[in-house]
């Protein structure tokens, strides 16, 4: 499979079915002798990543000055379980370069360096969620940052991966703020929240 200036190949079982390629955006899947051309549809472009919860690209929804870009901006759960090809999604087919740890000290176990590896810059920032995130200036100013820190790994081209634990809360709250500040309609931005209701985390109980 190829798509840009990136290449991956897998098995093939099941249906056949290929993940995780960007929208709107060409590329090839190559089966025994021939060399097939795919360009797949826009809209969600939710991450199949087995061992890591609810993950998809902020990429695809309508905003101020036409549609937010896909493969900038990633959201999702923590890199607790994460497999070597789930991390191999994320680092070399995504393209994730910074790291993005909204959890609590607790809860990262002190981490100083992310489960991506070495090439990967680690940032983190504990975060309160919903409206504790900015109902005190001391909290506001934690989101504040968070949200700057995003902002400047776009400008600077640096695909970046936000998460807490369940990358449902914290990170739904920031990825709703991020999108309101992007031009995102109410609806759509409601639509986004939801779908980490489809999530396999707690077993469906996002529900």
């Amino acid at each position: 499979i190829a798509q840009g200036n990136k290449t991956r190949s897998e098995a093939v079982s099941g249906d056949g079915v290929i993940y995780n390629i960007e929208p709107l955006k060409s590329g090839t899947f190559a089966f025994g002798s021939k060399t097939y051309k795919i360009v797949p549809e826009g809209g969600v472009r939710m991450i199949y990543t087995p061992s890591i919860w609810n993950v998809r690209d902020l990429g695809g929804w309508a905003c101020t000055g036409g549609r937010v870009k896909y493969g900038k901006i990633f959201r999702g759960g923590h890199f607790g379980n994460i497999t070597t090809a789930d991390k191999a999604t994320i680092v070399d087919w995504l393209g994730v370069v910074v790291d993005i740890d909204l959890r609590n000290n607790t809860e990262t176990g002190g981490a100083t360096t992310s489960p991506l590896g070495d090439s990967v810059e680690y940032y983190h920032q504990s975060l309160d969620y919903y409206a504790n995130a900015v109902n005190t200036s001391a909290a506001s100013a934690r989101t504040v940052t968070v949200l700057k820190k995003i902002m400047t790994c776009v400008a600077a081209n640096k695909p970046c991966y936000f998460h807490c634990m369940s990358g449902a809360d914290r990170t739904g709250t920031i990825a709703y703020l991020l999108l309101s500040l992007l031009g995102v309609s109410q609806s759509d931005k409601d639509k986004e929240y939801e779908l980490t209701a489809f999530s396999d985390e707690a077993d469906g109980r996002r529900f």
